[in-house]
């Protein structure tokens, strides 16, 4: 698991979002804290759902970046514990699936935003830094999001 990264944000003025990511993908998540490191605090990684419960529970997130289809749990099951447990936190999936039907599951289960994995490098910080913003449930652009 990384160690909790803090480096200068483009507006040291609002609070730095503390990020969770949930992904059995090493690979994705040193790419995704690339990209998240100059405005986000990365608050830890996991690789399973059931590590992401723990993980949320212990480290507080304000976000939690989510896989659908993780080992342990999927992520549709730890965002409806998260939603019920932890209100609190944004749930942002991050998933290779770019099904229509899939991304309503992701909003009807409460998720802040849905990004796909082939949109990292464009969509990826934006919808974290909104999350974290207004963590209530946004309407979905499923053109932009998966397309």
């Amino acid at each position: 698991m990384p160690e909790p990264v803090a480096s200068p944000g483009p507006d040291e003025s609002r609070p730095r979002p503390r990020v969770l990511l949930a992904d059995d993908h090493p690979e994705i998540l040193r790419h995704v804290v690339r990209l998240l490191t100059p405005a986000c605090t990365i608050v830890g990684a996991v690789g399973d759902g059931r590590e992401a419960i723990a993980a949320v529970a212990s480290l507080a997130p304000d976000v939690l970046l989510l896989d659908i289809t993780m080992p342990g749990m999927s992520g549709f099951d730890v965002a409806r514990r998260i939603h019920g447990e932890y209100p609190s936190v944004a749930v942002v999936f991050l998933s290779m699936h770019q099904d229509e039907d899939l991304i309503r599951v992701a909003y009807s289960l409460g998720a802040a935003d849905y990004v796909t994995k082939s949109r990292l490098a464009t969509d990826l910080l934006p919808a974290v830094l909104a999350a974290h913003q207004s963590p209530e449930r946004q309407p979905p652009e499923l053109k932009r999001r998966a397309g």
